[in-house]
């Protein structure tokens, strides 16, 4: 039997493993780069960089087409390529920005915003600069954007049938419809789980697995529309993040009045997303609150609810502006959804943490428990989240080795 290795030994060793990916990823980009320049795949009867590739590495199309595009992108902005080769960015900031670079709508205002990007990118976790990045591309692609939500709209089908030995269910939609047929199955899910937990036998194994749960959710679901089968506990809401400016904009062309574009150079505080972080289209959210209930949530600079007063636990509307601040788990690498989450106080109400937003966290269950061993969480005041050891180290920056 091989000796168990140390957690943090293992942080190590992982982290020099991506930093050495990162930088073959980056020399990759920089020789593609050069042989773009020179048109020297042409000597070889090759058509393109991409072919070049292909002929010569015998990888997969999209492979090819991933460092290609990533040379190009390298290429028209050598304050990433030096970033990039440096280790300030990793290869999924580049990965996501030469997403962003590939679409021609957006390709020449790049060169204004990069060194924001790059900022971001330098800064934020991955999921924030993600966010924010769509967000921009979303701002200076507004007809884009527009036609997009349009198509998606247009586009929305639903089919269950058979295949095989199986039957499939199969839906698209727009986001935030997504969202709410989300909700459904996450409240029945949890009703099912529920009657698991009831009926757990002396091993206290529970009778279905998470995926058994889900189906039988769906089709409980279906019973119930009926008036064939049990109900979702309580009300079932889809909360939507929105910031002032985007809903006053969509409300007003709603109106039939003109609304001028918004500066790309405020996507940092653009926001329009569901509660778990996908973005949904303004004018749908405005559309939907005629209808429905539409909760709009003003937050400040780094990215806090505003206070709702001192209570002993988070409950009530303290839990949903926690919910709405945070899109899951803060523990670091946790990816439960929020939703799952438990409401808790950063600095503990015992040590004289207010129970306010601005003094909360989200963490799941397995999590929260944890911190009973002495891990912590902390907030930066840029509003990013950092996890820390029971002898302060943070994870996610392992220490460096001895000497």
């Amino acid at each position: 039997m091989g000796v168990r290795i140390e957690v943090r030994i293992a942080e190590r060793e992982l982290q020099a493993l991506w930093e050495q990916h990162c930088r073959i990823q980056s020399d990759i980009a920089a020789l593609l780069s050069e042989v773009d320049r020179t048109q020297c795949f042409r000597d070889d009867g090759h058509r393109s960089v991409k072919g070049m590739v292909l002929a010569t590495l015998d990888c997969a199309e999209d492979t090819a087409r991933r460092m290609v595009r990533h040379a190009k992108l390298l290429a028209s902005f050598p304050k990433l390529a030096e970033a990039f080769e440096s280790g300030r960015i990793h290869a999924d900031h580049v990965e996501a920005l030469s997403r962003t670079y590939a679409n021609r709508r957006v390709r020449d205002a790049m060169g204004d915003a990069i060194q924001d990007l790059l900022d971001d990118a330098v800064r934020c976790p991955m999921d924030v600069f993600g966010s924010r990045l769509r967000s921009w591309e979303r701002l200076v692609d507004q007809d884009g954007s527009f036609r997009a939500d349009q198509g998606v709209q247009a586009g929305r089908s639903a089919w269950i049938g058979q295949v095989g030995d199986e039957v499939v269910v199969r839906a698209n939609g727009s986001a935030l419809e997504g969202s709410f047929l989300a909700e459904v199955l996450n409240a029945f899910k949890a009703a099912e789980f529920e009657a698991d937990v009831r009926a757990v036998g002396p091993n206290g194994i529970l009778a279905r697995s998470d995926a058994q749960r889900s189906f039988d959710a769906l089709l409980a679901i279906f019973k119930a529309a009926v008036d064939d089968g049990p109900k979702a506990a309580g009300p079932i809401n889809v909360n939507v993040v929105v910031d002032q400016q985007t809903f006053e904009d969509a409300a007003r062309r709603a109106a039939g009045v003109e609304v001028a574009p918004r500066a790309p150079g405020s996507y940092r505080e653009y926001r329009c997303h569901t509660a778990d972080g996908t973005p949904v289209s303004p004018d749908e959210v405005f559309a939907a609150s005629l209808v429905g209930t539409i909760r709009r949530v003003v937050l400040d600079s780094s990215s806090v609810v505003l206070d709702l007063g001192r209570k002993r636990r988070f409950i009530g509307s303290a839990r949903q502006a926690l919910l709405l601040q945070h899109q899951r788990c803060v523990f670091a690498g946790c990816t439960v959804s929020a939703s799952f989450g438990q409401g808790d106080h950063t600095v503990e109400h015992s040590r004289g943490g207010a129970t306010n937003p601005g003094n909360g966290d989200i963490l799941c269950g397995h999590h929260n428990r944890f911190k009973n061993h002495g891990y912590s969480v902390r907030r930066d005041p840029d509003g990013h989240w950092h996890t820390y050891r029971p002898d302060g180290t943070e994870l996610g920056n392992p220490d460096p080795p001895p000497g």
